[in-house]
């Protein structure tokens, strides 16, 4: 199937204008039919579902996305977004009065958060290295992040690719060089899954976190956090239940996060759908379809604000995202305004005292979402 024939696949309400796939992603149907499928089978029989096929159908779709990310299936447990994921982390990483947590100006706030109330429970520190808003290699990312750790710099924290701004973070680089200090290193990735190829098993990093609702486009509720085999002895689930259900019991680090009470765990499950559908139209033809998308509207905002980019136009900076710097002035209505007038669902950023726009493009999205995108912002912009 054509790209151009995918957007009957994806149930948009009409008239919306979907340009926010980067926040909540919109699953195909045969994503959303697949989930169907589980819950009618565990409304049917929840004992038979619980009792006799939950473990095998569970391990078979965290297989199926591990050979997908390039991971030990063993060093992969499901979580129900990066914002759990990361929390699984935090409560049980080890830290002291004292130490530090190293994140930097780009990342997630959400994050921050998290490790702000871990800190401030043991006495511990989040100290954050400052970057700027424009950067022309990765040496000016890569240098205040390495210059901020200490002695007492326990763990780094990284995005693959940035919310805020939609920047892919050279973290190949940042890893090997942060782990010959001997410090650990966690990434945030829910943007990075699907966008770009993984192999977390050659990354070296000691924890990735993610969703799977964005451009894996697997249904919300879905995502994973992977721990390497050395961090696995202090990682334990949020929620303590029997791991197994009786009369087994948990024998590996990852099975005690297997049974954790009666939930749905459908979105999981759909997981190996959505994989299907992304390998069925080719992962570098999706890819390049986004880049392409990403660029186009990335060119024409930059032309028409007459603003300097955050990063130089290369393939390396950008995958499914535009981030585009609105012209001086206070632009906290405009989002609304966008949806309201137009009914477009587009992101608008304030990041360090500069309002920028967030333009997401998926399988569904074509160039006449971005001209009308355009159109309106001549109209309440420019």
């Amino acid at each position: 199937m054509e790209i151009s024939e995918l957007r009957s696949q994806y149930r948009i309400r009409p008239g919306v204008t979907y340009l926010n796939h980067g926040s909540f992603g919109i699953s195909p149907d045969a994503v959303k039919w697949s989930r169907q499928r589980w819950i009618e089978a565990l409304d049917q029989n929840p004992m038979d579902f619980y009792v006799r096929q939950f473990e095998t159908l569970i391990e078979g779709a965290k297989c199926r996305l591990a050979d997908f990310l390039g991971a030990d299936p063993a060093n992969l447990v499901f979580s129900d977004n990066a914002t759990t994921a990361m929390n699984i982390v935090a409560t049980h990483f080890p830290l002291a009065a004292g130490d530090e947590i190293l994140i930097n100006s780009h990342e997630y706030g959400a994050v921050k958060k998290i490790w702000q109330r871990r800190c401030q429970s043991v006495g511990a520190h989040v100290v954050e290295a400052a970057l700027g808003n424009q950067f022309q290699n990765v040496d000016q990312i890569i240098d205040p992040i390495l210059n901020r750790i200490t002695p007492k710099t326990k763990l780094v924290i990284l995005s693959h690719i940035t919310s805020a701004t939609a920047i892919v973070f050279p973290i190949e680089q940042l890893i090997a060089r942060i782990k010959k200090l001997g410090v650990s290193v966690c990434i945030d990735g829910p943007h990075a899954i699907a966008a770009l190829p993984l192999a977390l098993e050659e990354l070296g990093c000691d924890f990735y976190c993610a969703s799977c609702h964005k451009w894996l486009a697997g249904p919300l509720g879905s995502g994973f956090v992977y721990v390497a085999p050395a961090s696995q002895h202090y990682i334990q689930p949020l929620i303590e239940s029997w791991g197994r259900l009786l009369p087994n019991s948990a024998e590996t680090w990852d099975q005690r996060f297997l049974w954790q009470g009666t939930r749905d765990v459908s979105p999981y499950l759909a997981l190996p759908a959505a994989i299907d559908f992304l390998e069925g139209i080719g992962l570098d033809k999706v890819r390049g379809y986004c880049l392409d998308l990403t660029k186009t509207v990335r060119s024409t905002l930059t032309q028409m604000f007459g603003q300097p980019l955050m990063v130089p136009d290369e393939d390396m900076w950008m995958t499914t995202m535009a981030q585009v710097t609105l012209p001086p002035g206070d632009w906290q209505n405009l989002q609304a305004a966008l949806w309201q007038n137009y009914q477009i669902e587009v992101p608008i950023i304030h990041f360090q005292d500069q309002w920028y726009i967030r333009v997401s493009s998926y399988l569904y999205n074509n160039e006449n979402d971005l001209d009308y995108l355009v159109s309106a912002l001549r109209t309440l912009v420019v």
